[in-house]
């Protein structure tokens, strides 16, 4: 830099006086010039710090924004409700519409009465012991009755057999004769009856050995935690082949379309992390219903590809990388799990937010598909005619409109509507596969229905100790599930099955063990 003193111009960089009169008018105006560069070079220099600085800015801004979304989606996972439903803007303040009025039946709608009909114990019959009207003296007529069914609870017992099996022998030869009964829990207290309450305990209702234990103590009998799993493990020992039946009939459904999901558990031999995982597959809603859990110490893709190994067919799933590329199979993806990722957002929003909501706005164009889905199961569609509406015209343009606002929304990648927007249109194809066949569902909802009641027994049970364990319980909640879909009394199911079978049993003998076919011999709903 130069530095101007009276006539002269110290040049610091050269560490030389300059006397400006002894420089001609040329060597000035390239000295002029010169000092005009390097204070260019400074406002470039400077400029390009400040636009770095800028671009650094903007991109903690972004940072700040994405886990302030984050944060509010966490919130909002956490505290609000979970269903997802139609969102119009009155039913924001939910409260009011599910609120029940003073004065109306605290009735459900919701209880099978054809179930409490058939199991009726008893009958009350109530009847006016007036014979004629006691304001003008007619004789009274039957109109009709109102019926009410109440139910009363009566605590579970134990039943204590003593089973005395008598002894003869000759007394020539000592040979010795004596009737054995024949137990499949031999030299042990337990009976079928027991084994199946325990484990639906354990299951269903989400009440952990040790908490049975302490239970079957107060009782006065001595059955310690371990005793109840030993008991699980000998009777998923026998269920076991009946389990591999499920699945042979699983991947030979009519429709020739499956479910499947997954989730984590605790398992402590495996590895340091103990991160296992409970894989289940399900038939489609035409099909005979068939739940089947399998257990697997990864997330590992080979996993669906040994179980679905000779299947032929569809694939409904979320779009997990690990159910692609299977032999035979061809995917279609959840449209549950698509909506859910822009559901998140409108959540998080006011309901003056919504107009300008472009997540809202994707829910609006999905939702007229799913009327469309929930009109035709009213309408009790058969798979043909579900294909056919699918594929009309109409139909086909509420779809196009979903994929046209999706490629119009314009958000940043890295926002929770970038990563919604990129879910959709990445995998469309999979998501479109659902008009090929009238079968496919639209939604996974089936398979995640099957792996909540796990989710909740895991909260109870928290975690198995072995791998025999954790495929035992995939053993028990396979046939469990089963029963229910099949509307068969589980516990009663289970225990009859372990009554019934035997070692070496034929697979036709197998098959008239299964749900929908042991029904039919014996009352176990």
């Amino acid at each position: 830099m130069l530095e101007k003193s009276g006539i002269f111009c110290y040049n610091n960089s050269m560490k030389k006086e300059v006397n400006y009169q002894e420089l001609s008018k040329e060597e000035l105006i390239k000295l002029l010039l010169k000092k005009e560069d390097d204070f260019n070079k400074k406002i470039e220099e400077y400029e390009a710090k400040f636009k770095a600085m800028q671009i650094k800015i903007n991109e903690q801004l972004k940072e700040i924004e994405a886990l302030k979304e984050k944060n509010i989606l966490a919130r909002v996972r956490q505290f609000c409700p979970k269903s997802e439903h139609s969102i119009d803007n009155n039913e924001f303040n939910e409260v009011e519409s599910v609120t029940q009025k003073r004065g109306r039946k605290q009735g459900s709608k919701n209880f099978d009465y054809d179930y409490l009909e058939r199991h009726v114990s008893k009958e009350i019959i109530l009847e006016s012991k007036e014979e004629v009207c006691s304001t003008c003296g007619e004789t009274l007529i039957s109109i009709g009755e109102d019926i009410t069914y109440k139910l009363d609870y009566e605590p579970s017992k134990l039943i204590v057999t003593k089973v005395i099996s008598k002894k003869k022998a000759c007394p020539k030869c000592n040979k010795i004769y004596q009737e054995i009964k024949d137990d499949v829990f031999p030299h042990s207290i337990c009976t079928p009856s027991l084994v199946s309450a325990i484990m639906t305990n354990k299951f269903l209702v989400g009440i952990p050995y040790y908490r049975q234990s302490e239970y079957f103590f107060d009782k006065g009998i001595k059955l310690s935690r371990q005793d109840l799993c030993n008991y699980q493990l000998r009777a998923t020992e026998l269920l076991e082949p009946l389990y591999q039946r499920l699945k042979i009939h699983l991947l030979n459904t009519k429709s020739k379309c499956l479910c499947a999901d997954e989730t984590t558990l605790r398992v402590l031999d495996v590895n340091d992390k103990n991160k296992c995982y409970m894989w289940v597959y399900v038939s489609s809603y035409y099909d005979q219903p068939i739940y089947y859990y399998e257990f697997q110490k990864s997330r590992s893709k080979e996993n669906p590809k040994a179980i679905l190994k000779g299947f032929k067919g569809y694939l409904l799933t979320d779009a997990y990388q690990g159910y692609n590329d299977i032999e035979n199979v061809k995917n279609c993806y959840c449209w549950a799990h698509a909506r859910r990722k822009f559901y998140e957002i409108v959540k998080t929003l006011k309901p003056e937010q919504l107009k300008e909501s472009k997540a809202y706005g994707m829910i609006q164009r999905m939702d007229k598909l799913f009327h469309i889905e929930e009109m035709m199961r009213k309408n009790k569609y058969l798979p043909h005619q579900i294909r056919e509406e699918r594929n009309k015209e109409s139909y086909l343009v509420l779809l196009k409109d979903v994929k046209k606002y999706a490629e119009d929304i314009n958000a940043i990648p890295e926002s929770a509507l970038g990563k919604a927007n990129n879910y959709l249109l990445k995998h469309w194809q999979e998501f479109t596969t659902y008009l090929e066949d009238g079968h496919i569902e639209m939604t996974n909802n089936i398979s995640e229905r099957a792996i909540k009641p796990f989710v909740i027994a895991r909260k109870n049970f928290l975690f198995n100790a072995t791998t025999d364990g954790a495929s035992s319980s995939a053993i028990i909640f396979s046939l469990q599930q089963t029963a229910r879909a099949n509307l068969l009394d589980s516990e009663k199911y289970i225990a009859k099955v372990l009554e019934l079978i035997k070692p070496n049993m034929s697979n036709d003998e197998l098959d008239n063990l299964l749900p929908w076919n042991i029904a039919k011999s014996y009352m176990l709903s």
